[in-house]
């Protein structure tokens, strides 16, 4: 199975233009790589995460629409120099995010059609991998040594639970449809590459790009269980449940290619490099090492079996990497940037009967990019416990909140309207400064930074 992955942590990628430029002449012999002088230590940890939200009402001649939606993940590394040429990593990841959105002919006081959707999900991802300073990538066609992956394993869990309900009243017809989706499901499995696939030049420095390629084995497997239910406006129930599931026990080769895009200053005032990278294979990779099977991956915009029971669909992938490198070539993913797309399928055709025209239109969100920043461990912990509906204990100058975040902002449109724009507003996040949010109830706006509900 050969396919182009999706832009994914260390093998992220951000539209990359110079692919053509990459490819590895046959005469091209390739170079022992000199080792890095990496020290055998204790482990080392640091961590970083993100939150936008969208709080969005739009006032039409003929109806109201207004949707509020949340998304943020929080990623933990763990590191340990294994011998002088050898690094082990442990990645953890949470993603989570909350959606609502409601529809209202004339007005929200006193419709006479409605709808409102709601998306909640959750993913907890864990990565396990091998990184070696004896790797090569080919910069222009000559081999330069680089930091590379040996193999990696990987365990992955999400969940998704959605709900919609439409109404009308008064006219010609009256009554109220409804839909839900619920689905869950997890992976496992395992990579070794020969040789060792190479990632980032030791001594990378922008413009430039890179390539790579190595022999791959992979094991492991996934399934996911999923339910669909409606109820018409005629009052009638239909149900379905299923499951889907697959392997990953393959062989085949993969490429990669990366370059360089210059410099970011995040948070904390460190200046880093902004790393690009894309690859072919069976697995969708995410905030570093974390690899996820691209036929399992909810949010990996993929057609799965399960997708036309689905009330909205939501497309997150890490744009780039935000990387350091020392003189001994220990590499660190210090912070990311993630892309986010969604679209609705539930609220929209094939519309449900209206006498008055007043029902909303499908459409689809341009990718918004996130930005994380450098976090203390504590804080991507407690963040991340948050995320799964469990926020505790006070960390920083963040009191105890209850939580229970979803995945997933769609954008809608209402008959006036071609295209409403998903504009998530940054909110700042400050070095060393705790965040979490509570989740928006029904119509309750997202979260305040001190957990009261309220515009941002």
């Amino acid at each position: 199975m050969n396919r182009v992955g999706r832009m994914g942590g260390t093998f992220a990628a951000a539209g990359l233009v110079v692919l053509a430029l990459l490819v590895v002449p046959a005469f091209a012999a390739p170079m022992s790589a000199p080792s890095g002088a990496l020290v055998v230590g204790p482990s080392e940890q640091w961590a970083y995460g993100a939150e936008k939200w969208v709080n969005v009402t739009v006032n039409l001649p003929n109806g109201t629409y207004t949707e509020k939606a949340f998304f943020g993940w929080q990623v933990i590394f763990t590191a340990t120099n294994t011998s002088n040429s050898t690094q082990a990593w442990e990645v953890q990841r949470t993603v989570g995010g909350s959606f609502y959105a409601q529809y209202c002919h004339p007005n929200c006081s006193a419709p006479t059609a409605f709808g409102n959707l709601s998306i909640v999900g959750l993913e907890r991802d864990a990565g396990f991998a091998n990184l070696t300073t004896t790797a090569t990538v080919y910069v222009n066609g000559t081999a330069v040594a680089a930091v590379g992956l040996l193999n990696a394993s990987f365990e992955n869990s999400a969940y998704l639970n959605e709900s919609m309900r439409y109404g009308l009243s008064g006219g010609s017809f009256s009554g109220n449809a409804s839909a839900g989706f619920d689905l869950s499901g997890s992976a496992h499995g395992a990579v070794s590459f020969s040789p060792a696939l190479g990632l980032v030049p030791m001594n990378v420095s922008a413009p430039e790009a890179w390539n790579s390629s190595s022999a791959f084995s992979s094991a492991g497997a996934w399934a996911v269980a999923f339910s669909a239910s409606r109820t018409s406006f005629g009052g009638v129930p239909t149900s379905d449940a299923s499951t889907a599931s697959g392997n990953v026990d393959l062989t085949g080769t993969v490429a990669l290619w990366g370059s360089d895009l210059g410099k970011i200053t995040l948070a904390n005032g460190v200046t880093v490099p902004v790393i690009a990278l894309a690859w072919t294979g069976p697995f969708d990779v995410v905030d570093g090492v974390i690899l996820i099977p691209h036929d399992f991956d909810l949010f990996g915009g993929d057609n799965h079996s399960w997708g036309g029971d689905e009330l909205g669909t939501e497309d997150i992938a890490t744009s780039n990497l935000d990387i350091r490198m020392d003189a001994a070539h220990h590499l660190e993913v210090v912070a990311a940037a993630t892309s986010y797309a969604a679209a609705d399928n539930s609220l929209v055709g094939p519309s449900p009967p209206s006498s008055n025209g007043a029902t909303p239109l499908a459409t689809t969100s341009s990718p918004t990019v996130v930005q994380a920043q450098p976090e203390t461990v504590p804080q991507a912990q407690h963040g991340a416990s948050c995320l799964a509906g469990a926020c505790a204990a006070t960390v920083g100058t963040v009191g105890a909140m209850t939580a229970g975040l979803a995945l997933g902002a769609v954008v809608l449109a209402v008959a006036a309207v071609a295209l409403v724009g998903l504009a998530l507003a940054r909110r700042g996040r400050r070095a060393g400064a705790a965040q979490c949010v509570a989740p928006p109830a029904g119509a309750v706006d997202p979260p305040t930074g001190n957990g009261a509900a309220g515009n941002p």
